[in-house]
């Protein structure tokens, strides 16, 4: 039960990045004032949906099967489980790098009129 609920969490994630790549392109179409990017969302709604079947296969396949003999029995298996999704994007993040950096595109308008 403990790692159904976790599983569930751990794709709200992606998921919240998916459902804003949406509301941003519902702006970007109906021309609000401040869009958002939303393949900027989207890329990063499948880098964390990649970290989380990730998290899942290491949980599922290597911690409960092959180190679970392993692990002491002071350490609670649902607290490297907490812990592992984190670990993981952030191992991912330092692997991958960041985002790309936002450019100006074009020059804001600036008044030629001087005060003196």
């Amino acid at each position: 039960m403990s790692e159904t609920l976790l599983y569930f969490i751990w794709f709200l994630v992606p998921a919240v990045f998916f459902l804003m790549a949406l509301w941003s392109g519902l702006e970007k179409i109906s021309k609000s004032s401040r869009p958002q990017d939303p393949k900027l969302l989207f890329k990063q709604g499948l880098f964390t949906l990649l970290c989380v079947v990730l998290a899942i296969l290491i949980d599922h396949y290597l911690l409960r099967q092959e180190l679970a003999d392993m692990i002491p029995e002071w350490l609670p298996l649902l607290i490297i489980e907490l812990f592992l999704l984190p670990l993981i994007l952030w191992i991912m993040a330092l692997l991958i790098g960041g985002s790309k950096e936002i450019e100006i595109t074009k020059a804001p308008n600036v008044s030629k009129r001087r005060y003196h």
